[in-house]
């Protein structure tokens, strides 16, 4: 892996060359590192409930929520990765956004739905509705998106 500068800065060598892979070429960071030493993954997303679909894709932008790291290409496998009810979103909406924008303020849930004590890193609260095991977090400021598309069951 390669850290590439999201902010775009070049470092300058003696004689004005640039050191490799610093920013340069549009090039984006596959992690950040949080000031306490966290590492956290660039990419992050949000799988939401298809009857969004119109608005978020013409927005690209949606309120936070529960978020993971792994891009599933189907929603039955997002809902039982995340142990999402059926009845609580079809998953069929999927976000991708950069996670610069919500690595200050991202949380781990606590358990049940973020309202009982104990912390929940990686879903396990709903076994009746998947396998689990998905790293989760949660964002409550709205996300904006570069990518929205339609995934299959």
């Amino acid at each position: 892996m390669k850290y590439y500068d999201p902010s775009g800065y070049m470092s300058l060598c003696p004689g004005g060359k640039t050191f490799p892979g610093n920013g340069d070429g549009g090039r984006k960071a596959d992690f950040y590192v949080t000031p306490s030493g966290d590492v956290v993954p660039s990419m992050g997303y949000r799988y939401m409930d298809s009857k969004y679909a119109e608005q978020t894709m013409d927005s690209m932008n949606a309120p936070g929520s529960y978020f993971g790291f792994k891009k599933y290409n189907s929603a039955s496998a997002a809902q039982d990765s995340f142990q999402i009810a059926p009845e609580w979103s079809d998953c069929k909406l999927r976000g991708e956004f950069d996670t610069l924008q919500v690595i200050d303020e991202m949380y781990v849930p606590k358990a049940y739905g973020d309202k009982r004590p104990g912390l929940e890193p990686f879903t396990h609260c709903y076994p009746e509705y998947g396998k689990g095991g998905q790293q989760q977090f949660i964002y409550k400021g709205t996300i904006k998106f570069d990518n929205v598309d339609i995934i299959g069951d």
